[in-house]
């Protein structure tokens, strides 16, 4: 069963009480918000009702989602099945926050699913190991590299590989908040030193040496812009993937997507407007190493970066390998 969050929210201090406690419940989610806030998970549209907010925000929810929560939803929306009906093409199931104001709803509440389906998402120790580098401090002749582990587990005396530098190396010592372990797992950041390894950098990838992460050539994601500003074909931009900002550039424009009816309205469009919706497929200028989001959700989605900061974001779909 994959959960997926849609949130409402009317402002920034609203958005940081929902996104405090979503990170709690560990779930995917997207907040439609009224403001513009450069955050992966917001996307911005201008104020024009619940229902138009909802048919926005279906527009970016993942095509896989089996149960789309909807949050904030507090008041009965003229013509709601109409509002609803994209959901409802997809055979997703839909629950709503209850409240003293949402009497016309007689489902589960949003805390009976939850305990009924919904399970933190939590990584296995037998996931490939993907960790961040965060930074990176000299250590006497040796680099202390300030990672978090985001996926599967990281061993003392365990050989590694650095993604996109292109190294291996073997773990000499973890340090965790000062204390010397044997290993760290998913969701712990800790220092690492490794044995004869120079040049790491931040936004580089420890991976596992038997399933390492590659270096990325390219890759196409669907994206959202959230901003006034359009992409084209042959824009460069930042793109911020993980702990990583590296340069690349929009090889083309695949489809440009009603975010309301979530039908493709144009295919290999030159430009994206600004509040478009669409597929994307991008190449890496400065080397950068990204996952498909289906299988290590930290380093499958990205924010698109502009001149006055973010101004999109995307989950990526497929990634093609630099051999």
């Amino acid at each position: 069963m994959k959960v997926f969050f849609l949130v409402l929210a009317r402002d920034e201090t609203h958005v940081s009480e929902k996104i405090e406690e979503l990170k709690q419940l560990e779930v995917p989610y997207l907040v439609v918000c009224g403001e513009r806030i450069g955050n992966s998970h917001i996307i911005y549209r201008k104020r024009k009702g619940k229902y138009d907010a909802i048919n926005y925000g279906a527009g970016f929810i993942p095509k896989d989602a089996d149960l789309v929560v909807l949050n904030d939803v507090d008041t009965k929306i003229c013509n709601f099945e109409e509002a609803l009906k994209n959901f409802r093409s997809k055979n997703v199931a839909l629950v709503f926050a209850k409240s003293r104001k949402t009497s016309w709803y007689d489902g589960l509440s949003l805390i009976d699913t939850l305990d009924n389906i919904v399970k933190p998402v939590r990584f296995s120790l037998d996931t490939p190991l993907r960790g961040c580098v965060q930074d990176v401090y000299k250590d006497e002749d040796k680099e202390l590299i300030i990672c978090k582990i985001e996926t599967g587990m990281l061993r003392k005396g365990e050989k590694v590989y650095i993604s996109p530098l292109g190294k291996t190396g073997i773990v000499e010592a973890i340090d965790k908040f000062g204390n010397q372990v044997k290993e760290a797992k998913s969701g712990d950041s800790v220092g690492v030193i490794l044995n004869d390894v120079q040049g790491v950098e931040r936004g580089d990838v420890i991976s596992s040496i038997n399933n390492p992460a590659s270096k990325a050539k390219s890759f196409i994601a669907e994206i959202i812009l959230f901003s006034d500003i359009d992409i084209s074909r042959g824009d460069i931009h930042m793109i911020r993937c993980g702990t990583a900002e590296r340069k690349c550039k929009v090889e083309k424009i695949l489809t440009e997507i009603d975010p309301v009816n979530l039908t493709v309205n144009a295919t290999f469009p030159t430009t994206l407007k600004a509040g478009g919706v669409g597929e994307a497929k991008f190449s890496t200028i400065e080397p950068l190493s990204v996952e498909k989001y289906s299988n290590y959700p930290p380093l499958g989605r990205f924010v698109i970066e502009g001149n006055k900061g973010a101004i999109g974001a995307g989950l990526i779909l497929e990634v093609e390998k630099e051999k």
